[in-house]
This record gives structure tokens, C-alpha cells and sequence, in this order.
């Protein structure tokens, strides 16, 4: 036995033997493995901690890796450099937290070698080369596809940046859209271990399939920030939570993002949530965020708290940029357009309203409710949609044209009311009813499953077509679609119109058709504004009203008495004069 061991020692001293050093990581990838090398003479001059290497060295290895990477190279020659593997190891560490782009390949993907006849008299020893073990079996072709998808991607989602947008704004923009165009993959919490090993971590299988967990959210959104759009970005490691996020620099300051908790579990389609968008150390501790690390084990303090109770906290809706405003519906169901500066509500625009606070009644009781308010707002070109529980209404951007473009009562679709809205790749207008906004238990402690059920409404380019103005809206006096506002008043809804002086006819049909219902029939000419309750209407057949008002005379002509009274002389005028 001694014999033998005597023999292996003395080979290993002349020969020189192939040993590898497994460099550990956050994510644990496959590992590449190092080269032999020739023999060399003893030195005490070996770089033993990464602290001590020059930046001139530091700079040059990391120069030979990334030449390495992007040539898809297996070997890196490292003996001139005089280091150890845990020196080469943290150098490369460096390379892969700053280059997102190499998201394919891992820490744990190195594997450095060293000589036993170069060390220094403590028994260090000097690495010779790193191997690189690429995924695919080191098929090129395979991974060069699976980056130009992830750029591609990528590219596609930061095409609604322009230049003119803030880093702030930018970094707005990638949270709400991962949030809302990805979901958490829930399979990572399966009892069943084949099912729980499909879970997504990855960024090429988040962007394919759609799904992941944290790290595959964390990521993507490191790899679109620094890599697409230049601002910096790290991942923040929770071990005790069991969780990843990130933490970015804009306006001279670090700050905490968390998606993977702004995104709603289950998926709720439209819907994102802004309580961990730029957020301090003190405000992530206070909401059960704690233990963390930076990915490159480097310290980061992010100590402003200036977006720690900001306005976007109540949007859980995506946050819309439009000419130097953000649009957003807030939790109280406050449409605002605010200066993207300052974050105030333009107080003075016509897009600052209120919505009709809607009720979402669970379990279809009609007595129990849902305390959140599931109004989403979505945006094509410069018109945005959003809902109450059965409406769907479209409104400009400045405030104007207010109009219904679905009404979807739930008594007619099992009880489902609208819990989401979306817009298909082929511009198509849906929304998603839903029995509830997730799983949940009844009155009796019964289980009750998301049920859903998709209903489409028009493509984009007929929204026009089918929406009818609604209440609250000055419609064009001089082209009014009186077809509409049947429509509306056959929905039992008051509607609102204007009309010129010189054409203040409201016509018979729309005034019959409201007859007996509970709605308005708002008409404003000039400053003047008249309001018919279809209650208020005769069961005797009407006519064309002629809602003209002749000022100099200040008296309604007799010929017009007569002709709505059946002879009668007394008649009940309301006039609501504003001004």
C-alpha cells in the first residue's frame, strides 16, 4: 500500500495530474472542467485574494473570458497570470454579474486546473486554465438561436421606450410589462416533484414558455436594464426567503424592484401591482423582505426613500406614459393624468375623473363583496378602455368621447363579472369574466375554483362602430348617431348629449324609449341644460321636442305649449339653468 501510494505521489510530482475545482453558485448549472500544464518553477509571487489583483490584470482576464464567450472557446489560458482558482473564480463571477447577456452559462460552468509544480511556499498553487463546459452539448448553433430569441424578445418589449423617457420611466415600462405578460410558474410549489422539476428559472424559458419563478422574473429584468437599456442592475438573494430580486441605480440612487411579488398569483390578466417599485433597505424590511445578499457580493446601500409611499403604491393597473403624463386608475378608481416630474394630478385636464366605484360581489351572494376594486385600464394608441363589473367603457386620453363599448351583464354568463381586459395579437378587444379574482372559500367553507370564460368584444378598429356615448359626454352637436343613444337607453343607462341652438331637436323615438325607465336624457345647448326622466314621460304618444330656448323673449312660444299639451295652456317646465 505504501508502495503504491509512493508511486501515485510520485507521479503526480513529475507529471503533473488534472485536478478540478468546482466553482459554486447561486444557480447550480453544469461545470467545466481544466487542462494540464507544463512544469514551472516555485514562486511566492501568486495572486492568493482578488482584493490584491491590479486593476491592469483584473481588466486583462476579464478581456480573455469574455473574448472566450463570445467565440464560444473551451480553454482560457491563465498560468501568466500567477492566481489562484478562487481568484480566477470571483474574476469570472464579475464577468457574468456585469455581461447578462452570457445568461447561459453559469459560474459553476468553469472549472479551473492548476500545476502542482508552481505554488508558493504556503502550498497555493497557480491556475493553469479554465475549461468552459457550454449547455447543448456545446452545439453553437443551438445556443446562438437561443440568444438571438432572448435578444429578440427583448428588443420587442423595450420598443414602447423611446429616448425622451427617464431611466425611472424606463424602468417603470420593464416592470409593468413583465408583470403583466408573464406569470409566477406555480408548479414550483407542487407536491408532485416531476411536475415541481418543470418549474422555469431561466430567462430563455420564462420568455418561451411564458412562466417562472423569481429568478427567471429577476433575470429578465436585470438582462433587459443593463444589457438593453444601460442602467445598472444587480440581483438581490434572499437564502431565508427563498427568493431573488433586484436592485437598480436611476437618478443617482440604488433602489429595491421586486416584480415577482408586484405580479399577481393567480395571473390576473391587466392587472400589476406597484408596492415594491423603487424601494429603500427600510421599506423591503418592513415588508417581509429581509437576509438578502447582492449577486456580486458586494455591498449596496439603498437608503432613499423617496418612492416609498408614492402615488403608484395605489395603481395596480399599468401605468400608461403619454406626452410627458402618466395615466393610471388608482385603487379607488381615480383616473389621472399626472406629470411624470412631479407625479401630481393634472388637476386642470379633463382625463382626471372619478369612476363609479363598482361592487365585485363574491360567490354571486349579491350580499358579499370583494373589498379591491378589479377596474383594469388598457391602452391602444391613444385610447385607454377599462371596466366596471359588466361595462367596458373607452375614453380619449385628453378626457373626451367618453362612450360604453360592452355591456356584459353577469346575470346572462353564469354570474362571472369582469375581472380583466386584454388585446390579442390581432388587435381583438376581450375581456376575462371570472367567478371570483382567485380561489377561495364560501360562506360555508366550501372550496370555490377560478372559473373563467374569455368574451370577445371587437377588433380594435370597429370599437367606434359598436360604442355608444355615455354620461358625462359632449357629443359632436352637430352629427349626434341618435341610433346610439337608443342603444345606451335600451341598456338602462342615462346618456348625455350637446346640441347647437340651431338644432335642439330631441327626436320622438328617443324620448318614447325612454318612456317608463329610470334614466336621464341630459341635452346641454349652450348654457343651457335640459334633463328628461324616461318616469317623467306621458303614456300619451310624443313627438319631436324642440329644446330651443329664445332668450330675448324668455318665455316657451305658445305654438310649442300647444303642440306638446293637447290644447292644455298649463304645462311643467324644468329648466336647470348653470351660469
Amino acid at each position: 500500500m505504501k508502495e503504491k501510494n509512493f508511486k501515485r505521489k510520485f507521479l503526480a510530482a513529475t507529471l503533473g495530474a488534472l485536478i478540478v475545482v468546482n466553482i459554486m453558485s447561486l444557480c447550480d448549472l453544469s461545470v467545466v472542467k481544466l487542462g494540464n500544464f507544463s512544469a514551472n518553477l516555485n514562486s511566492d509571487e501568486i495572486t492568493t485574494s482578488v482584493d490584491d489583483v491590479t486593476d491592469e490584470t483584473r481588466e486583462s482576464l476579464k478581456q480573455d473570458i469574455i473574448y472566450a464567450l463570445d467565440n464560444f472557446e473551451t480553454r482560457i489560458p491563465l498560468s501568466d497570470y500567477n492566481i489562484t482558482t478562487d481568484v480566477f473564480s470571483s474574476i469570472a463571477s464579475e464577468v457574468l454579474e456585469q455581461n447578462p447577456q452570457y445568461f447561459y452559462i453559469a459560474i459553476n460552468s468553469f472549472t479551473a486546473g492548476y500545476s502542482l509544480n508552481k505554488y508558493n511556499s504556503t502550498g497555493l498553487f497557480v491556475a493553469s486554465s479554465a475549461t468552459i463546459n457550454y449547455p447543448e452539448n456545446g452545439d453553437t448553433e443551438a445556443i446562438k438561436n437561443k440568444i438571438n430569441f432572448v435578444s429578440e424578445t427583448a428588443d420587442q418589449i423595450i420598443s414602447g421606450i423611446d429616448d425622451s423617457m427617464s431611466d425611472i420611466e424606463k424602468a417603470l415600462y420593464v416592470h409593468d410589462y413583465l408583470a403583466l405578460n408573464y406569470k409566477y410558474d406555480e408548479r414550483i410549489h407542487s407536491s408532485d416533484p416531476n411536475e415541481r422539476s418543470q418549474s422555469v428559472f431561466d430567462i430563455y424559458n420564462f420568455f418561451s414558455q411564458g412562466t417562472g419563478v423569481c429568478q427567471a422574473y429577476t433575470t429578465a429584468y436585470k438582462y433587459i436594464m443593463q444589457y438593453k437599456l444601460g442602467i445598472p442592475s444587480k440581483m438581490a438573494i434572499s437564502s431565508s426567503m427563498g427568493h431573488a430580486w433586484n436592485i437598480i441605480y436611476v437618478n443617482g440612487n440604488w433602489y429595491h424592484v421586486d416584480v415577482t411579488w408586484d405580479d399577481p398569483t393567480p395571473d390576473m390578466e391587466g392587472t400589476v401591482n406597484h408596492n415594491y417599485f423603487l424601494m429603500s433597505d427600510e421599506a423591503m424590511l418592513a415588508n417581509d423582505h429581509h437576509d438578502w445578499r447582492i449577486s456580486d457580493d458586494k455591498t449596496y446601500s439603498c437608503s432613499d426613500t423617496s418612492y416609498d409611499s408614492y402615488w403608484w403604491h395605489d395603481v395596480s393597473t399599468e401605468i400608461y406614459r403619454i406626452d410627458g403624463k402618466w395615466y393610471s386608475v388608482d385603487n379607488e378608481g381615480e383616473f389621472a393624468a399626472r406629470d411624470v416630474n412631479t407625479g401630481e394630478t393634472d388637476t386642470s385636464s379633463a382625463a382626471s375623473f372619478s369612476i363609479e366605484r363598482d361592487r365585485w360581489y363574491a360567490w354571486n351572494s349579491g350580499t358579499v363583496y370583494w373589498c379591491g376594486n378589479y377596474t383594469v385600464l388598457i391602452k391602444s394608441g391613444t385610447t385607454f378602455f377599462y371596466n366596471t363589473t359588466e361595462n367596458v367603457y373607452a375614453i380619449n386620453a385628453d378626457g373626451s368621447n367618453k362612450r360604453l363599448v360592452a355591456n356584459i351583464p353577469k346575470s346572462e354568463h353564469n354570474g362571472y363579472q369582469i375581472f380583466g381586459l386584454g388585446i390579442d395579437e390581432n388587435n381583438n378587444l376581450y375581456a376575462i369574466l371570472q367567478n371570483n379574482p382567485q380561489d377561495t372559500q364560501d360562506e360555508n367553507g366550501n372550496t370555490v375554483t377560478v372559473q373563467k370564460e374569455i368574451y370577445n368584444i371587437a377588433n380594435i378598429a370597429d370599437i367606434d362602430s359598436i360604442a355608444t356615448p355615455v354620461d358625462g359626454d359632449s357629443s359632436d352637436t352637430e352629427n349626434i348617431d341618435w341610433n346610439q343613444v337608443n342603444q345606451i337607453i335600451s341598456q338602462d343607462s342615462s346618456v348625455e348629449v350637446s346640441l347647437s341652438s340651431e338644432n335642439a331637436t330631441l327626436p320622438s323615438d328617443v324620448v318614447e324609449n325612454a318612456k317608463g325607465k329610470d334614466v336621464n336624457i341630459i341635452v346641454n345647448i349652450d348654457s343651457y341644460q335640459w334633463t328628461v326622466n324616461g318616469l317623467d314621460v306621458s303614456d300619451e304618444n310624443v313627438a319631436d321636442v324642440n329644446l330651443g330656448v329664445n332668450e330675448n323673449k324668455g318665455i316657451v312660444p305658445e305654438n310649442i305649449t300647444d303642440k306638446y299639451t293637447d290644447g292644455q295652456k298649463t304645462v311643467e317646465v324644468n329648466l336647470d339653468y348653470e351660469g
